[in-house]
């Protein structure tokens, strides 16, 4: 048999034992067929106890990473009853490991006051898993303010391609004070860019934010300075276009995928 067909047949039995494993442990011993293992019953029984914990254990340190901010305002023990009580729900273990966190936010918007009264906002969660996408989003080269010069009389025409690795978290008044900003009270949101290798958080003003907002589809400059020039005058625009510029908000077309 050619190599590369053994191997695909290799890998095809790997994930069913995969999926069976999976759904094993989802839906207890029941599901293991009995062919898979040979040996005593008890011994299989304690194999898969030891590998339920292994993944179990993963899990929660997987949690505490993705969290630092939000597991440090909680405290420990509060935290790791929260993410035991979310991962036993099930959310997020059809995903891979580094991803089990991604419906954490919103699984503390409906169900964190129900295992305690007080609770740091759930937007320091968003937040925290926002850092971490952003962290490992894609590279591509940011798009420079020596760009707008560039085109000369054709700026209006530059494509504003939102960066891949540049998003933005609602800010409320608790998230500005969790995170040990109180300057940061009066925005409105909080933009997480990486334009050199490192996370930057930004506080957003309402013009930034009115602009962001209208590159939602990557308009040229013209377009989003026409859409939102009804609410804010044209020196305020560009002195937040440049300063989106400037925090790595945007890519240079034909960057990214």
């Amino acid at each position: 048999m050619p190599s590369s067909i053994r191997c695909a047949v290799t890998m095809s039995a790997l994930r069913e034992c995969q999926a069976v494993m999976a759904a094993t442990l989802e839906q207890g011993p029941d599901a293991l067929p009995a062919t898979l293992f040979s040996g005593a019953t008890d011994r299989i029984l304690l194999g898969l106890k030891a590998h339920a914990n292994s993944i179990s254990h993963a899990r929660l340190v997987a949690m505490e990473d993705s969290f630092p901010r939000y597991r440090a305002a909680a405290g420990h023990a509060v935290f790791n009853t929260l993410s035991r009580a979310y991962v036993d729900s099930g959310m997020g273990c059809d995903r891979p490991i580094a991803a089990i966190g991604d419906m954490f936010p919103t699984w503390l918007q409906c169900h964190g006051a129900s295992h305690f009264s007080a609770l740091p906002p759930p937007v320091l969660a968003q937040f925290d898993w926002q850092w971490l996408v952003t962290l490992y989003a894609a590279d591509a080269p940011a798009l420079a303010a020596a760009a707008l010069a560039e085109h000369g009389d054709a700026v209006l025409a530059l494509p504003l391609i939102r960066h891949p690795a540049a998003a933005m978290v609602p800010n409320t008044v608790g998230l500005a004070m969790a995170l040990n900003m109180p300057d940061w009270t009066d925005a409105p949101a909080i933009l997480l860019s990486r334009p050199h290798f490192e996370v930057r958080a930004t506080a957003l003003t309402a013009p930034m934010l009115a602009l962001w907002d209208a590159t939602v589809r990557g308009p040229d400059l013209g377009t989003a300075l026409a859409q939102t020039s009804d609410h804010f005058s044209e020196g305020t625009l560009v002195a937040a276009v440049l300063a989106l510029i400037g925090v790595g908000a945007f890519s240079v077309e034909g960057s990214t995928a």
